[in-house]
């Protein structure tokens, strides 16, 4: 995944899909449920 992509979700110019969501996750050894769970909440 590249740096422009990367810095896109930051600055919430592109959505993350949940392909990219589960591979940020891997790489970050987090958990995908847990992330959506905040989400979730904070969107409430």
């Amino acid at each position: 995944m590249s740096h422009a992509t990367i810095r896109r979700f930051e600055n919430a110019e592109r959505a993350i899909d949940v392909l990219q969501l589960l591979k940020i996750c891997s790489a970050l050894d987090a958990d995908a449920g847990q992330i959506l769970d905040i989400a979730q909440d904070q969107g409430q």
